[in-house]
């Protein structure tokens, strides 16, 4: 993530953070083309209609793929699982990192900017009233909720696990898809 302060919270690992990458080292015993074929077979073409056979959706291209869960309502704002596949030898290696999308990180942030831009403006409205001579508490509290708000909305609909959790439930789903797609345990 190029944004300063997305990049270093990627780097923060704590149930609270929807930006968290986890990454892991996978090993399966397939060669890269069979492995881009059986992924190709397991993962929808049509990802709106695979709801009555796959719970993954996700594309692969020559030497990786993207895997990602299906919800109803969630899809945008769930973390995907991304592979760099690379041959060595009699084995091959994947390189996964789950985080969520790009595009949601930045919006997230501009969503962000946002309702802070709201919170400064209604804490410097608290301050004109104390100024004048008029004070509502009003003020202040719609500014720290404006502040804080967003945060807790992200925390709470990443889904990203507990705190005592090593995974996040999407990295757990996308782990466990792998498994039994390919054959791929953590190295």
């Amino acid at each position: 993530m190029r944004v300063p302060l997305l990049g270093r919270l990627a780097d923060v690992k704590t149930w609270w953070n929807p930006l968290w990458i986890e990454e892991f080292d996978l090993i399966t015993p397939h060669r890269p083309a069979a492995i881009a074929s059986l992924l190709d077979e397991q993962l929808p073409s049509v990802p709106g209609l695979a709801f009555a056979g796959s719970r993954a959706a996700g594309y692969v291209w020559s030497d990786g793929f993207t895997v990602y869960r299906l919800t109803v309502g969630h899809n945008g704002f769930r973390a995907m699982g991304t592979g760099a596949i690379v041959w060595e030898g009699p084995a091959t290696r994947i390189r996964l990192r789950v985080a969520v999308g790009r595009w949601t990180a930045y919006a997230m942030l501009l969503f962000y900017l946002l309702w802070a831009l709201g919170g400064v403006l209604a804490l410097v409205g608290s301050i004109a009233t104390v100024a004048e001579g008029r004070f509502s508490i009003w003020f202040p509290v719609i500014g720290v909720g404006l502040l804080v708000g967003p945060l807790v909305i992200f925390a709470l609909l990443a889904g990203r696990g507990e705190r005592k959790m090593p995974r996040s439930r999407e990295s757990e789903f996308i782990l466990a898809f792998l498994r039994d797609a390919i054959g791929a345990e953590v190295a």
